[in-house]
Formats: C-alpha cells, structure tokens, sequence
C-alpha cells in the first residue's frame, strides 16, 4: 500500500488510428487512469512510485513478491 501522487489536470495529445491529430483535456479520475495507464507503457510499476516511508512500509511484501518471482532486485 502507498500514495501516488498524481497531477489534477492533464492534455493530452494523440492520433487515432486514421491517423488524425486530437487533443483532449482532463480532470480528476479520467486524468489518473491516464497517467496511470502511461506509467504502464513506460515500464514504470506503482511500487516506482514509492517514496522511503512506502518502501520501508511494504518492505516484507515487496521482498516476498520478489522472492516468489526468482528474481533479487535492490529494493
């Protein structure tokens, strides 16, 4: 568990598949799933997101998960 911050308002800028330009402005749930569903397509996961409170917090969990997946990684 841990806290994201997250921007209130995004634009966002995009081309749909007939290859024509928009932009779309948004606020509040609509603008967290999109940056939230950027994040994903960066690679970037929500324990990323961690500040040193959060780590310490989940620690055992994230060593467990890390432990389950055969993979050592510095946390």
């Amino acid at each position: 568990f841990g806290s994201v911050r997250r921007a209130k308002q995004v634009v966002i800028q995009y081309q749909d598949l007939d290859g024509e330009h928009w932009e779309m402005e948004l606020e509040d749930l609509p603008a967290r799933i999109i940056l939230h569903e950027f994040d994903h397509l960066h690679g970037v996961l929500f324990i990323d997101h961690f500040d040193e409170n959060d780590k310490r917090k989940n620690a055992d969990q994230l060593q467990q998960c890390v432990r389950e997946a055969g993979k050592e990684i510095a946390l």
